[in-house]
């Protein structure tokens, strides 16, 4: 059976990943929680490291990073080195929805644009279990601005070849309630192409960015799966309920 093609499969053959809001997001994010060399962190899906390697390199921190791509964990891996924060930082390969750490082991969990992609309750599960007790998980996640309707929402799903699971700020809220987390803030945002830009050029350099979205629109499967007419329609319809959010709970 052919492999159904997505975003995710152009993205990682390139290098680049994403999440909206960008490196400005995740500073946002990161003003709210308290890190010091002493701190445990676990970066959930950390596609190329660059958030890890960040908050290595700024607060002095031992941080673990998980993700299921191995071609991207490589490219972390190496990211690390490059900026010498290799003994900081472990990378491993596994499932979100299977942690691979005990119980009580970090004082923050961060996690980006990842939770809409999976089955989010069980994550949630897990980065509780291994958030020590008052540890706090910063997420950063897809975000309804306005609830589109069930039909709608299936067909973006269906368009992206990718089962999305996305809430409103109030819908990603209680999930994180019934998961036993205390919600200390949350905010959601439209998104803003230029912000989107201009993050990309601060994550990896500008030739980097624009030879990756070069490959992208010269990988003959991305352009057979997303460069009609319709789904090009349907996404920007996507974009006109979607933005992000940002949340800072506390077990």
């Amino acid at each position: 059976m052919e492999k159904i093609f997505t975003p995710i499969n152009a993205w990682e053959s390139v290098g680049i990943t994403k999440h909206f809001g960008g490196a400005d997001a995740t500073e946002e994010l990161l003003k709210w929680v308290v890190i010091s060399k002493h701190s445990k962190v676990l970066d959930v899906g950390c596609g190329t490291g660059y958030t890890a390697c960040h908050i290595t390199n700024k607060f002095g921190c031992r941080v673990a990073g998980i993700d299921t791509s191995a071609i991207l964990l490589n490219m972390a891996i190496n990211r690390a080195k490059k900026l010498g924060v290799i003994s900081n930082v472990l990378f491993k390969k596994a499932n979100a929805e299977h942690i691979p750490f005990p119980d009580n082991t970090f004082d923050v969990v961060l996690s980006e644009s990842v939770l809409s992609l999976c089955e989010s309750k069980k994550i949630i599960s897990e980065i509780h279990r291994v958030l020590k007790k008052d540890g706090v998980f910063l997420s950063n996640e897809v975000t309804y601005i306005k609830k589109p309707s069930d039909k709608l929402s299936r067909y973006f799903s269906k368009s992206l070849n990718i089962n999305l699971s996305i809430f409103t700020r109030k819908g990603w809220e209680s999930l994180f309630k019934n998961s036993g987390f205390k919600i200390l803030k949350s905010s959601a945002y439209r998104i803003r192409y230029s912000t989107e830009v201009k993050s990309h050029f601060k994550v990896d350099a500008p030739l980097k960015v624009v030879t990756a979205f070069a490959s992208v629109l010269c990988d003959k499967k991305f352009r057979e799966t997303y460069l009609n007419l319709e789904l090009l329609k349907g996404w920007s319809k996507f974009l006109s309920y979607a933005g992000y959010g940002l949340y800072v709970c506390k077990k």
